[in-house]
């Protein structure tokens, strides 16, 4: 099994960029050209970044939109559970979810050789 680098879409940056023009240009979000923006294993960080943008700037098109695309509980737990981060403090988390899942992934692969390792050896 292999898995894709959560950062091979694009940076934290440019993806957050993309899903900020996306939605306040209101463009069909029920396809798969946004969720790119949210599948790198740090869519919580894209998405508080997106909400401190509306937080910012209250009367865009973004902060019109934003929750028409993204789930307003969900949101409000995730800024209640990490607050209003400065763009280093995204990045970083951004990197810590990523660096997470990769870490989990492992894991979770050794798991799955060592299961395959014990059947080969079962049927030999």
């Amino acid at each position: 099994m292999t898995r894709r680098s959560g950062t091979a879409k694009g940076g934290f940056d440019a993806r957050v960029r993309f899903a900020a023009a996306f939605i306040a240009d209101g463009r069909d979000h029920n396809g798969r050209e946004l969720d790119h923006c949210f599948e790198s294993d740090d869519g919580d960080a894209v998405a508080l970044a997106l909400y401190g943008r509306t937080l910012r700037n209250p009367d865009s098109p973004l902060a019109a939109r934003l929750f028409v695309v993204l789930g307003r509980e969900q949101m409000a737990r995730s800024y209640a559970e990490h607050g209003d981060l400065t763009l280093p403090q995204l990045q970083a988390l951004s990197a810590r979810l990523i660096a997470e899942a990769e870490a989990a992934w492992v894991i979770q692969e050794a798991k799955y050789d060592a299961a395959a390792k014990a059947r080969a050896e079962v049927q030999a």
